[in-house]
């Protein structure tokens, strides 16, 4: 693991000027990953020109399974490797797929020479599968444009991956007289019993559930920062959504807070206000990810600044009781100082998060509040200091153990709570800085 994070964080996260910027390439894809497919371009293309049909199929199907293993969910052996995420694989994920289409038209390109020369015979069943793969391909592509993903039809995008997925891998498979059988390996969590729903100020949907099952005794393990799909088969059996855990890995329930702001989380919002308590049947798959910055090694760092932006409190909630947690109890003396800063634009989201009811009559294993007391606690002797900034709300006494805390009409100076935190650091020599961004 010490040997996937050195790789993570010194070649694979080292930004290069301008590439980054506008390509997201960095410093570990100009040493290893272009190189590859440069290599991989310039193999078939040598066997294409020499007419080598089966040679250029062997190198599109190695692009075609470097596709599907950048995709995989929780990918142990390259986290274990590399320290590389989930969401920096979908990077290699898309560049591959564009490599492997330009490797399957090499191939395509392959047999319309060697048939030209009558090196190969006609293969109407070859084609027909090989071109059902490429036109799939192609489309995946085409549907893949992030302004046709994130601006258009981002339902529409989601169901035809599936679908051209499937096509894509049934035809590959026919194409290249392979017949497996595929064993489902579906790891997601079901969490029907014992699930709460809430509808909270500011079009917040609270979704929890007990950490460990009473029935089964099943544990959802995680770790802070981490996120889950969630699946409510009542309003949609098909959609899966990704929701930041807003729990700590040592807290006895599970919770995650859904803003209300599309139409399936709308509809998630409007049908827990007519009904407040509703009980629903809901799919947890996951959890998947990891924070890019090594929060678990005591030695790498003592000082921490978290800033977050309205809902992106979920996953820094995670992380900052999970720091407090790791300090007061677990007796981590390495930890010095914790700044944190949230910006919100009015005091709904703040009325919601500090509701200190427990779903389902569950006990606590932390004090009752969204936080930590000692977090908010105005104490100058504390390793923790919070402020939440409310930029478009009039003051409101909204809770005492508050007050100090929240600050209105203004906007957290980062650079002045970097510097200052800096200057700590060497104080207490130290020559790093944890930062973490939510929003």
């Amino acid at each position: 693991m010490v040997t996937g994070w050195s790789l993570s964080r010194r070649v694979f996260s080292v930004p290069v000027p301008l590439l980054t910027t506008n390509f997201d390439v960095k410093k570990g894809d100009l040493m290893l990953t272009l190189p590859v497919v440069v290599i991989l371009v310039i193999i078939n293309a040598i066997l294409a020109g020499s007419r080598s049909v089966g040679g250029s199929g062997t190198i599109a199907t190695l692009g075609l399974l470097l596709v599907f293993f950048f995709a995989i969910r929780n990918n142990v052996l390259l986290l274990e490797l590399t320290g590389i995420s989930f969401e920096r694989a979908l990077f290699y994920h898309k560049l591959f797929a564009y490599t492997t289409i330009v490797l399957s038209a090499l191939h395509g390109l392959a047999y319309l020479l060697a048939h030209h020369h009558g090196d190969e015979q006609d293969k109407y069943s070859k084609v027909t599968t090989g071109t059902i793969t490429l036109v799939a391909m192609v489309l995946l592509y085409a549907m893949s444009l992030s302004f046709i993903r994130r601006q258009y039809f981002f339902e529409v995008f989601m169901k035809t991956h599936w679908v051209l997925f499937i096509t894509v891998f049934i035809a590959g498979v026919a194409h290249g007289n392979i017949l497996k059988e595929e064993r489902d390996t579906n790891m997601g969590v079901i969490a029907s019993d014992h699930v709460s729903v809430a509808a909270l100020a500011g079009n917040i949907t609270r979704v929890s559930f007990p950490r460990v099952r009473r029935d089964t005794g099943e544990v959802f393990k995680f770790q802070a920062g981490q996120y889950a799909f969630l699946c409510i088969p009542s309003i949609s059996k098909l959609q899966w959504h990704p929701f930041t855990i807003s729990s700590a890995p040592h807290e006895d329930i599970v919770s995650f807070y859904i803003k209300a702001s599309g139409d399936w989380t709308n509809t998630v919002f409007e049908a827990t206000s007519n009904n407040d308590g509703t009980q629903f049947d809901i799919l947890v798959d996951g959890p998947y990810g990891h924070v890019s910055t090594d929060l678990e090694n005591p030695e790498t760092y003592s000082h921490f600044a978290l800033f977050a932006g309205g809902i992106g409190i979920t996953p820094m909630r995670s992380i900052l009781n999970w720091v407090h947690y790791e300090h007061s109890t677990l007796g981590r003396s390495e930890i010095k100082t914790v700044r944190f800063a949230w910006a919100i634009p009015n005091l709904d989201a703040v009325k919601a998060l500090i509701d200190s009811i427990v779903p389902n009559g569950e006990e606590r294993a932390v004090p009752v509040g969204y936080f930590s007391r000692e977090i908010y606690r105005d104490d100058a002797s504390s390793a923790f200091h919070s402020d939440f900034y409310v930029s478009g709300d009039v003051e409101d006494p909204v809770d005492q153990q508050l007050g100090h805390c929240l600050h209105y009409g203004s906007c957290f100076d980062r650079i002045a709570i970097l510097r200052g935190l800096g200057e700590q650091a060497k104080r207490d020599g130290k020559d790093r800085v944890a930062v973490l961004v939510y929003s």
